[in-house]
């Protein structure tokens, strides 16, 4: 799935991070977050070899809408649907991704990886 930022500013949207984001670039986006009643979330690697960040989906418009492969759909207690790749469904991923943990960095990689050759026709 790729998205374009448009560059527009929402009222009631967070903004933060925004300012590292280009308009018109396109992003590949690595992973979505919904939870009813609350903002839904594109995580996007803005910078290479930095974390990726949250953004609210209303920034952004959809220029793919293919779905990579590797993706599955997750579901936790708090009522939180994600969508993306199952290796970062295990238990502290982000944490360890953070902590620069060799196993989450592998992680990482390998499925940032199969979305980035996914095809997005």
């Amino acid at each position: 799935m790729r998205v374009k930022y448009a560059g527009r500013r929402l009222e009631g949207v967070s903004h933060q991070g925004i300012d590292a984001l280009s308009v018109g670039r396109e992003y590949a986006v690595l992973e979505i977050s919904l939870l009813a009643d609350r903002p839904s979330y594109f995580r996007i690697e803005v910078v290479n070899g930095e974390p990726p960040a949250l953004f609210d989906v209303r920034l952004f418009e959809v220029t793919s809408p293919a779905i990579p492969p590797n993706w599955m759909c997750s579901l936790d207690e708090s009522g939180l649907l994600t969508i993306g790749p199952k290796a970062w469904r295990e238990i502290d991923f982000w944490e360890a991704y953070l902590e620069r943990r060799e196993w989450a960095v592998d992680a990482y990689e390998r499925e940032c990886e199969a979305i980035l050759s996914a095809r997005t026709e």
